[in-house]
């Protein structure tokens, strides 16, 4: 089968992605916001101080407009201190395919199982039978859960393998019936 690539595209904090080294320990990148957001709140907090104070000397309008500018440059700063990106992953899939081998020999016709008298002959199961009650049955779903994962062919032999095969359908799965066509 052809392997299936898919891209698929992601935005990352680079910064917080990466390991924070720390004393030749190696922390959790998240451990940048433990340092990121203290040293935000100590600039918020000069600035509030700055302008208080400047406020007084230049007029509070001034002072809001310049303390603003500087609030959005510490904001800037520490947006691409985090190291914003969009990263790009491929991802490929190749799937196995599952080639079944069907014997329709006239030998799949016999009993092996000796009748008693609970279970007469014509009540025992052909070897066909056991192999279709083995793939289709409630219990085991051997076909199904063979589908869920892969493509399945059948190809069918007797003395030879037949040139055709058959591609099993996982959103129509098969029943007895059908096996026995």
């Amino acid at each position: 089968m052809e392997p299936t690539t898919t891209q698929e595209t992601e935005f990352v904090w680079r910064r917080l992605a990466d390991t924070l080294k720390l004393f030749g320990q190696e922390l959790d990148g998240r451990f940048w916001l433990a340092i990121l957001i203290p040293v935000l709140v100590i600039a918020f907090a000069y600035v509030v101080w700055m302008y208080v104070r400047d406020g007084r000397s230049i007029g509070w309008g001034w002072a809001s407009l310049l303390g603003t500018l500087r609030v959005a440059v510490y904001l800037i700063l520490a947006l691409v201190f985090l190291l914003p990106a969009e990263q790009t992953w491929e991802r490929t899939e190749t799937r196995s395919k599952v080639i079944l081998l069907i014997d329709v020999s006239g030998s799949m016709a016999s009993k092996d199982d000796l009748p008693s008298e609970a279970m007469p002959v014509e009540k025992l199961l052909s070897r066909q039978d056991k192999v279709i009650q083995f793939l289709t049955g409630d219990q085991i779903k051997f076909i199904k859960r063979l589908q869920e994962k892969n493509p399945v062919s059948l190809y069918r032999f007797g003395p030879q393998i037949d040139e055709g095969f058959k591609a099993l359908d996982p959103e129509d799965p098969w029943t007895g019936a059908d096996w026995n066509t």
